[in-house]
């Protein structure tokens, strides 16, 4: 279909073909039709950064997966809760904050401390050393004398246990 085409002649003739579905794809997976029309063009913008690699048989595959991406960036820049980076990185609230939230913040945090006491003691260690004291895995392993590997390990396994139990809160 595309193979007398140059990339980019094939990049456009994709785009006058299947932006329609393409939003429709994407709009079906995000709310905002605005957003979608930008997650579109930006996903055509994307694949010109790949037209050495084109070509004609695999590329409304590749845009699909670029737009595919693409949604998952957006949906982690866009669905953060306020309350729970709040917890992550120990800021403070603004006291313009309602008393709901500050509840919210204080179960939560009580939540990960009931899950890091669960924890094995050095797993408990490495966690409690990382989030608390804000040490990096390089001086956790030295002051723990363990492998920098280990300590990645435990920090991996222990926020993935916190993850795991806040998930439904939140």
């Amino acid at each position: 279909m595309y193979e007398h085409l140059s990339a980019d002649g094939m990049i456009a003739a994709v785009y006058a073909g299947q932006l329609p579905y393409i939003l429709n794809f994407i709009k079906k997976r995000i709310d905002n039709p605005a957003d979608a029309e930008d997650l579109a063009q930006d996903a055509f913008v994307k694949l010109l950064e790949y037209k050495q690699m084109i070509r004609p048989a695999t590329l409304q595959s590749l845009v699909f997966t670029i737009v595919r991406n693409q949604i998952a960036d957006y949906r982690r820049r866009h669905f953060r809760r306020p309350e729970l980076l709040c917890v992550d990185y120990g800021a403070t609230l603004p006291a313009a904050e309602t008393a709901d939230s500050r509840l919210l913040v204080h179960e939560l945090a009580g939540m990960e401390r009931a899950v890091v006491k669960a924890m094995s003691g050095r797993r408990r260690a490495v966690y409690r050393l990382h989030r608390y004291a804000e040490l990096s895995a390089h001086d956790i392993a030295v002051e723990l004398k363990l492998s920098k590997r280990t300590v990645e390990s435990h920090l991996l396994a222990g926020r993935k246990m916190v993850r795991t139990l806040l998930r439904p809160c939140i």
